[in-house]
Order: structure tokens, then sequence, then C-alpha cells
């Protein structure tokens, strides 16, 4: 700390014999000085935050391609599951069980009524799961609420990829005219 004391010291007295004459040249040269370190201090911050703002722009191109990235993971996996997709024979029990028991009225035995659905589960109840089976693989599976769900998700993603695909080259391309 010393050492710099000493140098300022120097300084000032090296000052004051130069301008010891002339005042108004002092003033002048301190007011010149201080505009040229404001303007190096202006340089350097313009300097820092042309810097700045360049990773800030490759951060965001980097965080777009991942969720870019996590996106097209997301779309194929939602793609598998509806290629893969089947009805599940326990959603369709109550329809089967109303489309058997329109065939006909209850079947009564003294006081005690059945449905024809019931008494084919007691009776036979393979034949009742085949029937089922057959039930379920008419059904068209464009129209079960699950799969629609998921044909809407599918959707959904494609639209964000495109959205953000198209953002991503935008800011690519006003990188591109920068340079």
């Amino acid at each position: 700390m010393s050492k710099k004391k000493n140098y300022m010291a120097e300084v000032q007295a090296l000052i004051d014999e130069k301008f010891k004459d002339n005042p108004e040249g002092l003033r002048i040269a301190m007011e010149e000085a201080e505009r040229e370190r404001a303007k190096r201090i202006q340089v350097a911050k313009s300097e820092n935050y042309l810097e700045k703002a360049k990773k800030e722009k490759e951060l965001k191109k980097q965080e777009m391609k991942e969720r870019l990235e996590l996106l097209q993971e997301e779309l194929d996996s939602l793609i598998s599951k509806r290629d893969n997709f089947e009805l599940d024979p326990d959603d369709y029990r109550e329809m089967y069980d109303d489309f058997l028991n329109q065939c006909g009225e209850d079947v009564n035995f003294g006081y005690i009524s059945f449905t024809r659905s019931e008494i084919l589960k007691q009776m036979d109840e393979t034949a009742y799961e085949m029937g089922l089976e057959d039930y379920v693989d008419c059904q068209e599976i464009e129209y079960d609420s699950t799969y629609q769900e998921i044909v809407e998700e599918i959707e959904e993603k494609e639209s964000e990829i495109e959205e953000l695909g198209a953002e991503l080259e935008e800011e690519e391309e006003e990188e591109d005219d920068e340079e």
C-alpha cells in the first residue's frame, strides 16, 4: 500500500510542477483524462455486453436443441404407444353385457330374474370371454377414448416440435446475418 501512496505522491508532484503556472491547463488536462477514462470504460462495457449477449444466444440455442431432442423422444414414445395400442376387454365388459342383454328379456326362475349376460358368465365362462374378445375385436380402435388421447398428444408434440424448430432456425439465420 505504501508503494501506491509513494507513486501517487510522485505523480501529484509532477502534475503540480508541470501545471503550477497554468491551473486552467490542469483543469483541461484532467477533464480530458476523465473523458478518455470514461470512453475506455464504455468500450469495455460494450465489449462485455456483446460477449454476454452472444453467450446468452448460444445458451438459448443449446436449450432449444435439448428441448427438441426431448420432445422428439416423447413423440417417438407416443407413436410407439399408438402403434402397439390394443383395446382392453375389461373396458368393454359393461357394453358387452348390455349387448347380450338386449338380445332378449331377462330369464325368470320363479321369483328370481337373471340377465342373459349373467347366465352366460355362470354357465360357460369361456364362451363369455371368447364372445367378449370377439365383441372387442369388432370395435373400431379410433373411437376408443384412450387411443384418441394418445393421438391428440402426438399432434400436440408434432406442433411443438414444428414451432420450436422454426424458432431455432430463425435464431440460426439471425446469427448467420450478424456474421
